[in-house]
């Protein structure tokens, strides 16, 4: 008997790092299609990281995620014996939509996370793993925000903050509410129906006698979220701040699919479908409209900018750019590497006004602006040739330069 549940365990952990590495990994390197200004920060901090590819580097969170699930299923298992719960728990934590976006972007959020659970698994039957984990919080909040751990901007919105994510609303129908560029389309940070399997599996562990070793891992998980959400900053977005609550929650899930098939098997055969259909579900959102839904959020028009300045580098003496579309310069390194920021100048609102239209019409110079920075000269879109967009078709960057400009535009 024993080894007939080793066999089981060994196949199940099999079963969910394959499915990871299939779910998260296909196409990661093509949606999203852009690189993220977290991704670019990341990649600033760790510097040996410019050197890669940055797309690859997404392959590298992906197994952390994949890692990730498969220990979660190991150490729970571990503690309670319960290969039901831990296999479904760890399933969970392969599709869920919460860990699904944030596992396909170089994301060290999740790397934190991994570390802490691998904290758990090796040391769960001594005290020792909240000490490794505090510091491991500590460590991770210093490398992160510098001198700013511990000061966030107002606790009093941080508590606001634990009753608003505990919302149903957002916590199955919306998703982030603080940030666009991580938000799948009309999906939550859990399957629509899922709230019905939550409550049910929060009915079982109150009110259910036994299950102390389920419940109290559940406790634990959940008060360390609740500590790394206050002592991160306050602006840090919802899906990074909440992740081990968010965990905790889908533990919760995890043990009512659990409750409910124990009781019949039969029940399995519907709640499958239901799981495969939200799975296919948020999967089309995601593959056909996030790029679209979240273009100006991500760095897609800040890409195609860095390549075109990379391109015609030996063409181009200086860039001048006005403030509001200078946010393309952080992508530089990676993707104009050719193109050396000593060129680039940002310059103010009354330089447009009075020295853009012969400045910039100059040879070998460029400049690169906004929409609302032409209503300073006595331009229009529809003058310049050269328009970068957004994946969703709107508008990002106007160039103008000599070889831009279109003729007879300056005779109007």
């Amino acid at each position: 008997m024993k080894k007939i549940i080793n066999n089981k365990f060994l196949v199940l952990s099999i079963c969910i790092i394959v499915l990871n590495l299939l779910i998260k990994g296909f196409l990661v390197t093509s949606y999203p299609n852009s690189i993220s200004p977290e991704e670019i920060d990341l990649i600033t901090r760790l510097s040996f990281f410019k050197s890669f590819d940055p797309y690859s580097l997404r392959y590298i969170i992906v197994v952390v995620s994949s890692l990730f699930a498969t220990l979660s299923f190991i150490l729970l298992y571990r503690i309670t014996k319960n290969l039901s719960w831990s296999f479904l728990s760890g399933l969970l934590l392969t599709y869920s939509p919460w860990i699904f976006i944030i596992s396909r972007y170089s994301n060290f959020y999740l790397v934190v996370l991994s570390l802490c659970i691998s904290s758990f698994l090796f040391f769960y039957k001594s005290k020792l793993r909240y000490i490794l984990i505090f510091f491991l919080i500590l460590i991770s909040g210093y490398f992160l925000y510098q001198n700013k751990i511990f000061i966030t901007s107002n606790f009093i919105n941080d508590f606001g903050g634990i009753f608003r994510l505990m919302d149903f609303k957002n916590l199955y129908f919306t998703g982030d509410y603080t940030s666009t560029f991580i938000r799948i389309p009309k999906t939550g940070f859990f399957l629509f129906f899922e709230v019905l399997v939550f409550l049910y599996g929060l009915y079982k562990l109150v009110l259910e006698r036994g299950n102390d070793q389920i419940k109290r891992i559940i406790i634990e998980i959940f008060f360390i979220g609740l500590m790394w959400f206050f002592i991160t900053p306050s602006n840090l977005i919802i899906s990074n701040k909440s992740m081990f609550i968010f965990y905790s929650i889908g533990l919760v899930i995890a043990f009512g699919y659990s409750s409910l098939m124990s009781k019949k098997a039969i029940v399995a055969w519907f709640i499958m479908p239901l799981i495969i259909c939200g799975f296919i579900f948020y999967q089309e959102l995601f593959y056909f409209h996030f790029d679209i839904k979240n273009s100006s959020d991500w760095g897609f028009a800040e890409e195609k900018i860095s390549r075109l300045l990379e391109k015609n580098s030996q063409n181009i003496n200086s860039v001048y750019v006005s403030g509001d579309a200078s946010s393309f310069i952080k992508y530089l390194p990676l993707f104009g590497k050719n193109f050396t920021n000593e060129k680039i100048e940002i310059v103010e609102s009354d330089w447009i006004r009075d020295k853009a239209m012969f400045k910039c019409l100059e040879k070998k110079i460029l400049c690169v602006f906004k929409e609302s920075d032409l209503l300073l000269t006595t331009l229009e879109k529809d003058d310049l040739r050269e328009k970068i967009y957004y994946n969703n078709g709107l508008l990002a960057y106007l160039i103008l330069s000599k070889e831009s400009l279109k003729t007879n535009v300056l005779n109007k």
